[in-house]
């Protein structure tokens, strides 16, 4: 906890004459803000913050002010290190500045003379009673409120944070709040409010499942100018029935009006780490934002370019458009928004070698290998709980890479990134296809595909000018032999002598001839007739397959003791088996070393030319 003694700011104008006036002689307040709000928005002495409702007031005897609680909703205006800035927080260089600060602290607790009240009161009632103002009032009152454009029956509003403060936690209706659409994504609908980021986060939460006709809703992450960003949740999407690149083709970069909006959620980076993850990519924005209580000229003027000196938002608002309003009204424009940031692709090479951890990354790679867990179901099969599949591209095949860089790469797909039809169905075919992968996140050796990220098909999105930058996987696909730094849950390559057999694992099953299928039930009537429900053939001579485990004695790891569990093995002891790709199930370094290795098949790359 961070106790700061703050000092209640009021309305001030640069044409006020002596070096302290237009600063507050109130009593000072103190602040508590949390640790995690203090490090995100480094306070320092000097700083000027704003927080927002809601917070609480806490009254205690025999102190001279209030103190303020519960500041999870602060946004700090200037830093006292940004250059040119003077502690009354008036602009030099500038004959005028016009203000549209937000309410103090001062204002809100009524701890102002009287007079500043009653001009408070008065300003309030200027701006209820300005239905038909005159040319003269409506400037006027569009610099003070931040309104861009003002007509009979609709206000135009840059700031999401000064629409939303003044029409209250209801929302708003005539309201118009332009913004740019910076993401695209679906979120489950029994996860509509935001998840932990981390996997370990989530173990004891009954996960949804990724795919299915009503699960999902369409949700727009939108930015001010201001740099605020909020997340607008849509309708509930059909991911049999519609594609997920055409509606983020159709809304990314554009530039729109919010119109008709209800508060669903306020959330913090504490509640909603998957959702600020997200929202971190995406800082600082592209061009200089805003800064509340300024002119845009005022702003470029003390030294902040690119937004760089400000941290991201430490809160965001979760918005839904009222019931029988349209919510979301597109811009007819030619160009994109300035303000719009594209996602940056980079090969797996660079992402493993520069991408630091928790960053968001996007890649196109090659399936070759996965490992889902899947729900019964009769028409279309189900992806429920984490997902992993392994994949590669020609950055790791090259015979130039970095050695001390994997040949391959588990990535996690959770229940909280929602995949189309189109995507599960090729993922189900057993073939190798290059997909797309967008912000998604870099953890410590494998990549997490969580909220916000976006899985779509190589072809579906791909056109002639990026083909250079996708160069898909050529040739078979070579993994990295087994070593002493192989870790859990990567893949390898084995080759050893069988030294060993654990005959208590062993047994062994029978699959149809024709497609190799395990669902194989008897012929109604028929005793010793089996018949295949995977290709719809009566099976006559079935096979037998046998899994075993054998014990390896491996000459790279001469102490160590290394274990297969394998399915194709021909099990002779004191034969040489290998190499063998294999997915690895344990790494035990304590007392000794044992490694649990699975024989696995991979995917067959595709090697297609691109459509």
């Amino acid at each position: 906890m961070l106790v700061t003694l703050c000092q209640p700011l009021i309305e001030t104008s640069i044409d006020q004459t002596g070096e302290d006036e237009g600063t507050s002689t109130q009593a000072p307040l103190k602040v508590l803000f949390t640790r995690e709000t203090a490090s995100h928005l480094r306070i320092v002495s000097g700083d000027l913050v704003h927080v927002h409702s809601p917070w609480q007031k806490l009254v205690i005897q025999d102190q001279e002010g209030p103190v303020i609680l519960c500041t999870y909703f602060s946004q700090k205006i200037l830093s006292n290190k940004d250059p040119g800035t003077k502690d009354n927080y008036c602009c030099p260089g500038q004959t005028e500045v016009v203000r549209k600060a937000p309410i103090s602290l001062a204002m809100r607790f009524n701890l102002t003379a009287s007079k500043l009240k009653h001009d408070f009161d008065c300003d309030q009632d200027k701006a209820r009673s300005a239905e038909n103002p005159s040319a003269t009032q409506q400037e006027s009152l569009k610099k003070e409120r931040g309104i861009t454009h003002w007509s009979a029956d609709n206000l135009v509003w840059d700031s999401l944070l000064e629409v939303i403060e003044s029409q209250g936690t209801a929302g708003w209706t005539k309201q118009n709040v332009k913004v740019v659409i910076q993401r695209v994504y679906c979120l489950p609908v029994k996860d509509i409010l935001h998840n932990q980021l981390t996997r370990k986060d989530q173990s004891d939460i009954s996960l949804p499942s990724n795919v299915g006709q009503q699960n999902a809703r369409l949700c727009l992450l939108v930015q001010d100018v201001y740099g605020l960003f909020s997340e607008v949740q849509l309708r509930t999407y059909s991911l049999l029935e519609e594609d997920l690149q055409q509606q983020s083709a159709c809304w990314e970069g554009k530039r729109c009006y919010l119109k008709g909006m209800k508060i669903i959620q306020r959330t913090t980076r504490g509640r909603s780490s998957g959702l600020f993850s997200l929202i971190d990519s995406l800082w600082p924005p592209l061009i200089p934002p805003k800064v509340h209580g300024q002119s845009q000229g005022s702003q470029e003027s003390v030294g902040s370019p690119s937004g760089a000196l400000l941290p991201a938002p430490s809160f965001c608002y979760v918005l839904a458009a009222r019931p029988g309003e349209r919510g979301i009204e597109l811009l007819q424009e030619e160009n994109g928004s300035d303000l719009y940031r594209p996602s940056a692709w980079h090969n797996l090479e660079h992402i493993l070698q520069y991408i630091p951890e928790s960053h968001r990354c996007s890649f196109s790679a090659e399936v070759i290998y996965r490992r889902l867990q899947f729900q019964a179901q009769t028409a279309n099969q189900q992806i429920s709980g984490e997902n992993w599949v392994f994949v590669t591209d020609s950055t790791l095949q090259s015979s130039t890479h970095d050695p001390l860089v994997p040949r391959s790469l588990p990535v996690c797909v959770t229940s909280f990134c929602v995949l189309c039809a189109e995507v599960t169905k090729e993922l189900n075919d057993g073939s190798s296809h290059t997909l797309l992968f967008k912000d998604a996140i870099v953890e410590k050796d494998n990549i997490v595909c969580a909220e916000g990220t976006v899985l779509s098909l190589y072809n579906s999105v791909l056109d002639s000018s990026r083909e250079q930058e996708f160069s898909q996987v050529t040739g078979p696909v070579t993994l990295d032999e087994l070593s002493i730094a192989t870790k859990m849950c990567s893949l390898c390559t084995v080759q050893g002598t069988v030294v060993g057999v654990d005959e208590t694992t062993a047994f062994s099953w029978i699959v149809c001839n024709r497609c190799g299928s395990e669902k194989l039930e008897k012929k109604t009537g028929e005793r010793k007739s089996l018949y295949c429900r995977q290709c719809v053939q009566p099976v006559t001579t079935p096979l037998t397959k046998m899994q075993l485990e054998v014990f390896l004695q491996y000459p790279a790891l001469p102490q160590s003791t290394v274990k297969v569990k394998g399915y194709e093995i021909e099990c002779v002891l004191g034969k040489e088996t290998g190499p063998l790709n294999c997915y690895v199930r344990s790494v035990t370094k304590q007392p000794s070393c044992w490694i649990g290795l699975e024989e696995i098949s991979l995917q067959q790359a595709s090697n297609q030319p691109l459509q």
